[in-house]
């Protein structure tokens, strides 16, 4: 009978460890657990990115919002900042930037290049509002809805096409009903 190698024992213990937390991963990755919060979207006082002045989300939130996480340094963020652009200017719905671990002075210029297309611009430097939002990456995009619940959350870059057929008809919903 051989004897177990104890050389293994770290390789084994890491491929359990994966598992598990592969086990705790979402399935759908517009999956958002909000059970510990009742439905509602965490709480967040952050700084403007243009004033300074802290924001929280009773400042902000009353109707339907886009929620934009992105930064300077993110390349997706650069290949969705057009369609954000066409929907400030196509929709009444205003849209919350949520700068993302940046520099200040990157993230500024980059909206003055870029255009900017959001109702308030608020500035996450350390990540703690993403990491109680459970986002993965950025861009990370959100429909909330007047009540401050996460309608929909959609990680990677928005397109038109995912837009009009995802956020658009909860929107429409809304005022349908």
């Amino acid at each position: 009978m051989k004897k177990f190698n104890i050389a293994w024992f770290p390789l084994a213990l890491f491929l359990m460890l994966v598992v598990v937390l592969g086990m705790m991963l979402p399935r759908d990755r517009n999956q958002v657990d909000l059970s510990l919060n009742d439905g509602l979207l965490p709480g967040f006082v952050l700084p403007g990115l243009y004033d300074g002045e802290l924001y929280t989300q009773e400042d902000i939130f009353g109707d339907w919002m886009v929620v934009n996480v992105w930064a300077s340094w993110c390349a997706p963020c650069r290949l969705e900042h057009p369609v954000l652009v066409d929907i400030s200017e196509q929709y009444d719905i205003p849209i919350l930037g949520v700068n993302f671990r940046d520099d200040h002075d990157d993230a500024l210029a980059w909206l003055e290049e870029h255009k900017n297309p959001f109702t308030w611009t608020l500035a996450d430097y350390h990540g703690k509002l993403a990491f109680d939002w459970g986002i993965f990456g950025v861009p990370t995009t959100y429909l909330i809805s007047p009540e401050g619940e996460i309608a929909f959350q959609f990680p990677g870059i928005l397109t038109t096409k995912i837009w009009e057929q995802e956020f658009l008809p909860i929107i429409e919903a809304s005022n349908e009903s």
